[in-house]
């Protein structure tokens, strides 16, 4: 009995520097999915403007750009970019994540990840649930009090733990290393893409337009999953204003893989099958596919953002889905 014991003990004491090299890279993967989760998301209560600006030739700042959102547009806060600008009047360091707008959805103008906004109404926006949570406690604190000293220090913490692991990111953003399908059991045999990426003519508008993702083929009800482990960041209805009707993406949920510095959009959706704010393993059913919105047939429209030089830009998916399956589709 004795000599079992002293076994196990020995046992025991060789396993404990594995067992601290797993504690520390449990932490460190804390530590650099708190990093990459930068940014607060906040849904605006009405229509607001989002302005660009640049200097002129004398030196003083100028507006560039400027482009109005509907109600209910999301926009992301980045903690490592964000600023006051002219008077504490604008808040700067705002990127668009989704708008209900067709048009504007798949302009130049929704990859911007300068904007800025006015202070007064970004103290009136919503603060969604899918913020991280030092983030969405000190956001609060700025609308309730105007202090803002909480979240510069957040930025600047944000700012130089990202500048301390940028490979690392970079290497978990590889295209194919880890995705799975965003169809349950559909791989090599079943995953079809009916439209690709890139300029098309819209098949139920007829006009030229971007589409940032693809379409895979789906029958209504088909079991839809996230491609990695994220937090939903928000599941969404596309209508029309007047006549209620759905329109554009129809039924929609986006998901947010700050650790890997990746957003990826699931549309046309006949029923959600999880809720904002809720995280997510890679591989959880979060909907069902359908033809929601506007479109021609039952099917998946997947789209992957992905962050470079700190704009997160749509990239082909199907770079990352054959890379997956090792197959050209």
């Amino acid at each position: 009995m004795y000599k079992k014991i002293i076994i196990n003990l020995a046992i025991a004491t060789l396993a404990l520097p594995a067992l601290a090299e797993s504690i520390d890279a449990l932490e460190e993967n804390a530590a650099l999915a708190a990093a990459a989760d930068s940014s607060f998301y906040i849904e605006t209560p009405m229509a607001a403007k989002l302005t660009v600006f640049h200097k002129d030739a004398v030196g003083n700042m100028a507006a560039s750009t400027q482009v109005t959102v509907p109600e209910k547009s999301i926009l992301a806060v980045n903690l490592s970019t964000f600023s006051y600008n002219a008077n504490n009047e604008w808040v700067c360091g705002i990127r668009i994540v989704d708008v209900m707008d067709e048009d504007l959805r798949e302009s130049d103008a929704a990859d911007e990840t300068n904007y800025c906004v006015r202070t007064a109404d970004v103290k009136k926006a919503g603060l969604l649930d899918s913020s991280n949570g030092r983030n969405k406690e000190a956001f609060l604190n700025y609308q309730k009090t105007g202090n803002i000293s909480e979240l510069n220090e957040l930025g600047f913490a944000a700012k130089n733990q990202q500048q301390q692991n940028v490979q690392l990111f970079k290497a978990a953003v590889n295209p194919g290393t880890s995705f799975v399908s965003p169809l349950k059991n559909c791989n090599i045999s079943c995953l079809k893409i009916t439209s690709e990426y890139g300029m098309r003519v819209h098949p139920v508008h007829k006009t030229k337009r971007l589409h940032k993702g693809v379409d895979l083929r789906a029958r209504t009800g088909e079991q839809v999953i996230s491609v990695l482990d994220g937090k939903v960041l928000a599941t969404r209805t596309e209508r029309n204003a007047k006549t209620k009707k759905m329109k554009g993406y129809g039924n929609y949920v986006i998901v947010i893989h700050p650790q890997r510095q990746i957003e990826t959009l699931y549309a046309h959706l006949s029923a959600f099958k999880t809720s904002a704010g809720k995280s997510v393993a890679q591989g959880a059913l979060i909907a069902l596919s359908g033809n929601t919105g506007v479109g021609t047939a039952p099917h998946l429209h997947f789209e992957i953002h992905v962050k470079k030089n700190k704009v997160y830009t749509p990239v082909n998916p199907k770079t990352y889905i054959s890379k997956m399956m090792g197959i050209n589709l």
